[in-house]
């Protein structure tokens, strides 16, 4: 599926090491070398609140964003995969980690 499989487990809630940066691809099927196969970055910047997000998204395409996960988080989408999450006791709700996502759009659900 790619130059490299994703080497860390899906949904884990513990400090895992983090694994081993490689030189070489993983698939020998993939048809373009691991050189080929990098980008990189020149410049980062940051963008903060929400008509700033907005507006970043209009002129420049998707962004990434970056949150921490709360357990109500997890239970919220185990039982609705496609709502949209609120939580109101962020203050007392148990951390779990983060979870970074890139941004195409905003909107109502509905």
């Amino acid at each position: 599926c790619g130059c490299q499989a994703y080497k860390v487990s899906p949904v884990v809630h513990t400090e895992l090491p983090t694994p081993a940066c490689a030189s070489t691809c993983d698939n020998s099927n993939y048809p373009v070398s691991f050189a080929n196969d990098k980008r990189m970055c020149s410049k980062y910047y940051g963008v903060k609140g929400e008509s700033a997000m907005m507006q970043e998204i209009m002129t420049n395409g998707p962004i990434e964003c970056g949150f921490t996960v709360k357990q109500s988080f997890e239970d919220f989408f185990k039982s609705h995969p496609t709502g949209i999450y609120a939580n109101p006791h962020k203050w007392f709700d148990r951390t779990l980690g983060g979870h970074a996502i890139k941004v195409y759009g905003w909107g109502t659900d509905g």
